[in-house]
């Protein structure tokens, strides 16, 4: 029988054997940091993702609701509010602290797309954030935490203007809001912000008018108070004119004591006239049409019957020294939705609006109240440039 020889490893093949084992073990531990690396790459990248998205979404919710409070000086308020309503998920679900240094209000241009910090008249607000996001993997190679960032701009669209004078507004004071004529009387608790005065040329106001809504104006226009701080439109607001009545006109209308005109529908009048302390009723929704002048007195009223203004729509085709009122008009209420832009709105003394009107110009020597009802909708709506009450992100 055969016997298989005894191989014997001298000195240097066991060195070698040693070596291998060495190299095979730090080759595995090179492996295994290379894995561990990948690992933490691909779970950690993903979680640092999924923050940036939460992030952004919290910083986008900020920015929107903070631009709701840019009339009113509430933007910063609103916004720090906003971001304590949402939480970074990916961070254990910490809520977004924010700090009036995180938010910045300024102008931006849509044109050339460049936000403005601190400028007036303020139409945005810019919200930036950052986190530190704790890693988990990585944290096994020395990096337990990284940073991500987000910003967002955004804007407010104001509402379709509702109270106008194209060329012009003027008074001693003005108290103005929204109100739903569908909720009773306006006032008290049936107010909000719905209210949008608009002018291509100057509004002033001897005192500092109460508004509770917004201002905008053409790119020439001018407010004379700070409050609150107007929207500029990029162009001026343009409407068509009044158009011609579908009938012929059944001559002037008179008005003394009280009158109600029953029907409804269309009527067409050269001028209405009043005498003092007349009011003037529509009992039925009614479109009225007037190619000359409302001449009004003291005390005039002219309302529908339900007293709701959507009920009453008076269209002036106008003319160069056509007006609304007069310079005998003296304590004037309208519930009415008048469109008249080739019309001055005149009032020696006080002037009650409710509804929407649309003028030439609008002069009240003293005190004007405009109410703008929500339920009826602006009578320029569908026409020239037409805005959302919201906000829009823009960055």
């Amino acid at each position: 029988m055969n016997k298989k020889p005894i191989v014997n490893m001298g000195a240097t093949d066991q060195g070698i054997a040693r070596r291998h084992r060495a190299f095979t073990i730090w080759y595995m531990g090179i492996c295994l940091f290379v894995l561990l690396g990948l690992v933490s790459f691909g779970i950690d990248l993903g979680r640092l993702q999924a923050a940036k998205t939460e992030l952004q979404r919290a910083v986008d919710a900020a920015a929107r609701y903070g631009a709701l409070g840019i009339n009113n000086g509430t933007a910063v308020t609103k916004a720090i509010t906003a971001g304590a309503d949402n939480t970074i998920d990916a961070d254990d679900k910490q809520a977004l602290t924010l700090t009036a240094s995180d938010v910045t209000t300024g102008t931006w241009n849509s044109s050339t797309r460049v936000f403005t910090p601190n400028a007036t008249p303020a139409n945005a607000v810019r919200v930036s954030a950052s986190r530190q996001i704790p890693m988990l993997f990585a944290a096994a190679l020395g990096r337990s935490r990284c940073t991500v960032q987000a910003t967002a701009i955004a804007i407010r669209n104001v509402g379709t203007p509702n109270f106008i004078g194209l060329n012009g507004i003027t008074a001693k004071n003005n108290a103005s809001m929204g109100y739903n004529s569908s909720l009773g009387a306006a006032g008290g608790a049936n107010q909000n912000s719905t209210f949008v005065m608009g002018s291509n040329a100057a509004i002033s106001f001897v005192q500092n008018p109460v508004i509770n809504g917004s201002v905008v104006l053409g790119p020439s226009g001018t407010f004379s108070n700070p409050t609150p701080t107007p929207s500029i439109l990029s162009s001026p607001l343009s409407y068509p004119a009044t158009e011609s009545p579908p009938t012929v006109s059944s001559g002037n209308l008179n008005v003394s004591g009280i009158t109600h005109i029953a029907g409804g529908g269309t009527k067409v009048y050269t001028n209405i006239s009043f005498s003092n302390n007349a009011t003037l009723v529509f009992d039925a929704p009614t479109t009225v049409y007037v190619t000359g002048n409302v001449d009004a007195a003291q005390a005039t009223v002219i309302t529908s019957g339900s007293g709701v203004p959507k009920d009453l729509m008076i269209r002036m085709s106008g003319g160069a020294s056509a007006y609304f009122g007069g310079n005998n008009a003296n304590n004037l209420t309208v519930t009415a939705q008048v469109y008249a832009p080739n019309v001055d709105f005149i009032s020696k003394n006080n002037a009650d609006i409710y509804g929407s009107v649309l003028f030439r110009t609008i002069d009240v020597q003293n005190n004007i109240n405009a109410y703008y009802d929500y339920d009826s909708g602006s009578v320029v709506a569908g026409l020239g440039p037409v805005m959302l009450n919201s906000t829009q992100l823009v960055r």
